[in-house]
């Protein structure tokens, strides 16, 4: 066996680990951009989205957390929600 065939079984091993550790949804997004892509539909995110992915995997301007959906509430509708 050569070492590109190595490398190939190993990137598919990988792959299937991977995919086999998705949630139905995930794996459902998945096939979705899956087909995209052989479809020629996949575009690439616009300027404005590939901006705000850099700013999240840098942690920067990230907006406020919440711990649950009624922290969330009483902080944008106020102490009275």
């Amino acid at each position: 066996m050569n070492v590109a065939h190595m490398e190939n079984v190993k990137t598919r091993k990988s792959l299937y680990r991977r995919i086999h550790a998705l949630s139905e949804e995930n794996l459902q997004s998945l096939v979705h951009y899956l087909n995209e892509l052989e479809s020629g539909e996949a575009q690439e995110p616009n300027e404005e989205t590939v901006a705000a992915m850099r700013d999240v995997i840098a942690g920067r301007n990230l907006s406020k957390t919440y711990d649950n959906v009624d922290e969330m509430m009483k902080d944008l509708l106020g102490s009275n929600a």
